[in-house]
């Protein structure tokens, strides 16, 4: 349910609504994020309120999802939330389209008709909070990674570039 009727709240009146979506209703495909290594492993929640004053209507709330992505440390899975803030102010389009892209930069939509579509606002807020370089909280296992590194075949072994600081004589 993404989509909200601005009939049911009149003039001045704010609602909250709760609820839940998969991922696949805001847009987002399976393979998506395959080759980061992302997957959503709960769905979405969302909390907001709606406000109407006169034509416009303001969204404001949170969304949160758990996702498992892997850490770029240690290459292991983990689980992680994801949280972001949702504020968007929607405008009665004046004609069917003539809308001002300056305006949708800054959290301004428009709506046509009597609807609402919070999909691509919730999507986007989602997009702009996975971690680009994901690190798990929980300390890596070392051991284990040197295993992987071998098995994966690169046993080639790469000195230091701070190796030749312990040659230098700094004293006079």
């Amino acid at each position: 349910m993404l989509k909200f009727s601005i009939n049911q709240i009149q003039h001045g009146e704010s609602k909250p609504h709760k609820y839940q979506v998969h991922a696949t209703e805001v847009g987002f495909d399976s393979g998506d994020f395959l080759e980061h290594m992302l997957v959503f492993t709960s769905p979405i929640k969302v909390e907001v309120e709606i406000s109407r004053m006169q034509k416009s209507v303001s969204v404001t709330g949170k969304i949160s999802v758990y996702i498992e992505v892997e850490c770029r440390r240690c290459g292991e899975p983990f689980r992680t939330i994801i949280t972001a803030d949702l504020d968007v102010k929607f405008f009665p389009e004046r004609k069917i389209g003539k809308v001002d892209p300056f305006l949708e930069t800054y959290g301004e939509r428009y709506y046509v008709g009597n609807e609402i579509d919070l999909a691509e606002d919730i999507r986007q807020a989602i997009l702009l909070e996975i971690p680009t370089w994901p690190v798990s909280n929980e300390p890596c296992d070392l051991q284990s990674l040197s295993t992987k590194t071998l098995l994966a075949g690169n046993t080639r072994e790469t000195e230091s570039p701070f190796a030749k600081l312990t040659t230098l004589n700094l004293r006079d």
